[in-house]
């Protein structure tokens, strides 16, 4: 996969060690390889300007586990985004509360002046 992002953008060995920063013979090791480190993947999608991860994207476990994350975190969000709203709801009780007592003691206040 990384060849196949290497040839489509014309990038050569050298110019993506040179982004790497690394020499072209450990270049050659890490394309050897069969497995990859995440944070190296990571690394080499940056310098590619490509999101290499995406080819694992089509395997139906990691689809499903990408899918369970999204939902869970729109519930999480739905469900902040309700306490928020009863937060702001209390707020403006507060604040219609605080008017209601000032006028309680303007009006105590004259009451007292007479």
């Amino acid at each position: 996969m990384i060849w196949k992002e290497m040839k489509s953008k014309e990038i050569t060995k050298g110019e993506l060690s040179s982004r790497l920063n690394i020499s072209r013979f450990t270049l050659d090791q890490i394309l050897k390889l069969n497995t990859i480190e995440t944070n190296l993947l990571m690394q080499i999608s940056l310098a590619l300007g490509t999101n290499l991860f995406e080819y694992y994207y089509h395997d139906i476990e990691l689809k499903k586990l990408r899918t369970d994350a999204r939902e869970s975190i729109e519930d999480e969000v739905a469900l902040l985004k309700t306490i928020l709203e009863e937060k702001n709801r209390l707020l403006d009780l507060k604040d219609e509360m605080i008017k209601s007592q000032a006028k309680m003691i303007i009006s105590y206040e004259n009451l007292q002046k007479r």
